[in-house]
């Protein structure tokens, strides 16, 4: 699975694997704004990804737009496959906070509690 621009086509993977490819769109290739593209049973895939990155990098936008498409069945007919973009867009203030790790997202992911630092 790649990041085709800055597009991400989900898929039947599991949704920590595009968690860790917006990472890296947003931390290596230092990208302002990502789309999720999506059909069928990998909307929610899509959804979960988006969830936790939202969860993670504070000030990060999200854009959802739903419609359907027309696609080719195996028996050759057209039918209609329901599909959502979700475009995550970092702020400019999220932009300044730095890079976050995969581990933080690993631990987000699992619900594991924050780790508070002594005042």
């Amino acid at each position: 699975m790649m990041l085709a621009g800055n597009m991400i086509f989900v898929g039947r993977k599991p949704a920590m694997r595009y968690v860790a490819v917006i990472l890296a769109g947003f931390n290596e290739r230092h990208l302002d704004e990502i789309v999720l593209k999506a059909r069928g049973t990998a909307i929610s895939a899509a959804v979960d990804a988006a969830e936790i990155v939202r969860r993670v990098i504070p000030g990060l936008g999200v854009d959802v737009e739903i419609m359907t498409q027309q696609a080719k069945g195996d028996d050759g007919r057209r039918r209609s496959v329901s599909a959502m973009d979700i475009t995550l867009r970092r702020s400019p203030e999220a932009l300044n906070r730095g890079v976050v790790s995969q581990h933080t997202i690993q631990d987000e992911a699992a619900g594991a509690p924050e780790s508070r630092e002594a005042d």
